[in-house]
């Protein structure tokens, strides 16, 4: 599937989400929930379609579906391009399928996306939990000596650019 076309699938699925989600209150981020309310929440929808929008681009990434994952990420790549030389600087797929599958980056299932802040209406931060491959979640243990504490959720931004919701952060990252 071309990237243009995922783009247009998941803005479509988004839309339709976010017409259905004008019919129904949220219990949580992670749940769907059958209550009505007869007033729905412009800010509830926004937050609901940025959260499948982080979904997507995780489950993409962690499906090898790197492309798709691109069309749905804005942040920068310099990172990713100075761990892969040997990767052409505009090959954002290739940058993606080394970080996942050589450099550490940890694409795994998603447990829980959770709201941490609504820093605008444009720009919403989340809290992600992770599977990792032993079924357990993912814990990020810092080296000793290390003055940062051992986690098991990671912050992702979703903003409002150019009229689309785009991720701006990449998996963690571990050596």
């Amino acid at each position: 599937m071309s990237s243009a076309k995922f783009v247009v699938d998941v803005a479509m699925s988004v839309f339709i989400s976010g017409m259905l989600c004008m019919c129904s209150t949220p219990v949580s981020l992670n749940e769907r929930s059958t209550a009505t309310d007869s007033t729905p929440s412009v800010v509830t929808d926004d937050v609901e379609q940025a959260r499948e929008v982080l979904e997507t681009y995780l489950t993409a990434l962690y499906e090898g579906r790197f492309e798709d994952a691109v069309a749905l990420y804005g942040g920068a790549y310099e990172t990713l391009q100075e761990m892969n030389p040997s990767v052409d600087r505009e090959d954002y797929s290739g940058l993606f399928a080394n970080a996942c599958e050589f450099n550490g980056y940890q694409c795994l299932a998603v447990h829980s996306i959770t709201l941490e802040e609504t820093v605008s209406p444009t720009e919403h931060v989340f809290l992600v939990e992770f599977i990792d491959s032993t079924g357990e979640l993912l814990r990020f243990t810092p080296p000793p000596g290390s003055p940062n504490e051992p986690r098991t959720q990671f912050s992702f931004t979703v903003v409002k650019q150019d009229e689309r919701l785009q991720v701006l952060e990449i998996p963690p990252y571990v050596s």
